[in-house]
């Protein structure tokens, strides 16, 4: 009999969220009792293949499992480290004062992203020129070298100081970030540089995961004069995530949602208050472009 190789999922994979005792359950109950009828060389979660003769294939696990069990188990696969970086270093000065820490449903923006975001890396960090103000939260945070240059900058800083290879970089703005859309940016980063949405003719480049290999281009493309952050996709190895797949994974477009002015604020409110009671948003805010 064939002996897996690879890396070995850890009994409780990196990555896992509410969802991973339902997903064991279906390990347990519904693929362990199955024979390996492809005649490949085989491995159930966690256990040695030589004492198990009724381990199930990593094919069969994918033909069988839903969708949520799939991100448990391919998380548990993933050897490379994930940061989450949120961008709050920008200048704010559609909204008038420090986007991070405006208050929405009685608390600030900030922490409204946070809470969309945990769990979903091995460290999350903030790039900010206000460090003081966001000390409270515990985390570690990195400033541009240059403040006020931009977000192409921004995302130099966030990349460098990052310790994943991969990183989840979102805006402090986005206090509507759908999960099933991060989780699907986040699998589809392995063999890329960068994995971007692009959602009405637009890119949307700070919400986005990129590798640390990208760096070079990023640099180069500073050294140019160039401020766009998308000024160094063309020298990446790029995967653009159609309106399709975005559809399928956040119809509303919630994860789009930027606050960047008061109005946005209001409308934000009301986004807030419509979900609380069904646990779903309602209405179907369009995608801002991407500013600080």
């Amino acid at each position: 009999m064939g002996t897996c190789k690879g890396p070995r999922p850890s009994p409780v994979p990196r990555g896992a969220s509410r969802r991973t005792p339902r997903a064991w359950l279906l390990v347990s109950e519904s693929l362990a009792p199955e024979k390996n009828r492809e005649g490949l060389p085989t491995c159930r979660l966690g256990e040695n293949p030589v004492k198990d003769p009724t381990h199930t294939t990593i094919r069969e696990i994918e033909r069988r499992s839903p969708p949520d069990f799939l991100e448990v188990f391919s998380a548990g696969y993933n050897p490379v480290m994930l940061s989450v970086a949120i961008q709050a270093g920008g200048r704010s000065t559609r909204m008038g004062r420090d986007k991070a820490l405006v208050p929405l449903g009685g608390r600030p923006l900030i922490e409204h992203v946070l809470e969309r975001v945990r769990g979903l890396g091995d460290e999350v960090l903030i790039t900010t020129n206000n460090p003081q103000s966001l000390s409270y939260l515990g985390l570690p945070l990195v400033g541009d070298e240059h403040p006020g240059a931009g977000a192409l900058h921004g995302l130099l800083t966030a990349l460098t100081h990052a310790r994943g290879e991969r990183v989840l970089v979102v805006g402090c703005d986005m206090p509507f970030l759908q999960r099933a859309l991060l989780d699907h940016l986040v699998r589809l980063s392995q063999g890329y540089q960068a994995v971007v949405p692009f959602v009405q003719g637009n890119y949307e480049p700070l919400l986005a995961v990129y590798a640390k290999s990208a760096l070079p281009a990023i640099r180069g493309a500073l050294d140019a004069g160039q401020r766009r952050v998308i000024s160094f996709f063309p020298h990446i190895h790029l995967r653009t995530v159609t309106e399709e797949e975005l559809d399928a994974l956040d119809p509303e477009g919630l994860s789009f949602f930027n606050v960047n002015t008061p109005e946005d604020l209001k409308q934000a409110e009301t986004l807030l208050r419509a979900q609380r009671p069904s646990g779903d948003a309602s209405g179907s805010p369009q995608p801002n472009e991407r500013s600080n």
